[in-house]
């Protein structure tokens, strides 16, 4: 049913890609017998205290219907969040926001983060970065390199963990030992691309 209210939704969306792995959380909302709202959650263990959900509300009905439509989810998915023990809800989407995300900034709900994501062939990734000019008292590693400096790679693991705190106090991360931390952090990360920025000696 919620395939035809989504049907000119860009498949870059949140929604989209969510239904499909979450779509036994889903809930529809109807107006009339027509779909008109859908929403899903999930929880994500990387960040444990919070209930993450998408939701989208069609801007084909009336402002009031989609103010008592958003009371109605938000409510349903408080509830989810008391049952399952989790502190916050959180919720994501890609510019220009979706109607539901602009009555939820209108509701209580507040942007913690902006993300850009840049879009560069991999192949050509590697060419890019032989074009760096850097000063001669400086280096640039990879991975590779790093990992023959077991001290250097470590003391980069536990600053990027603290980073990582750091930025996400709105939606903590898990407790993680620093070897975890590290197989998330390097998981993707080309071998041969430069990752550090060192001053010689």
């Amino acid at each position: 049913m919620s395939k035809d209210l989504l049907k000119n939704v860009a498949a870059d969306r949140m929604i989209k890609e969510m239904m499909g792995k979450f779509s036994q959380h889903q809930q529809n909302y109807f107006l009339a017998g027509k779909t008109i709202g859908t929403s899903t959650y999930w929880i994500n263990d990387f960040h444990p205290t919070a209930l993450n959900f998408a939701a989208y509300l069609s801007p084909k009905i009336t402002l009031a219907e989609q103010e008592r439509f958003f009371q109605q989810m938000i409510e349903e998915l408080e509830q989810v969040a008391r049952k399952k023990q989790k502190k916050a809800l959180i919720t994501y989407d890609y510019a220009p926001q979706l109607v539901f995300n602009t009555l939820a900034k209108d509701n209580g709900f507040h942007l913690i983060r902006t993300t850009v994501m840049p879009k560069m062939p991999l192949s050509s990734a590697l060419e890019q970065t032989k074009a760096i000019k850097i000063a001669s008292d400086f280096e640039l590693l990879s991975l590779t390199a790093l990992k023959k400096c077991p001290e250097q790679l470590a003391e980069l693991t536990r600053q990027s963990y603290a980073d990582y705190q750091e930025n996400h106090r709105a939606n903590p991360v898990a407790d993680l030992s620093l070897e975890k931390w590290q197989e998330v952090i390097y998981a993707d990360q080309l071998l041969e691309a430069p990752l550090v920025l060192r001053v010689k000696n």
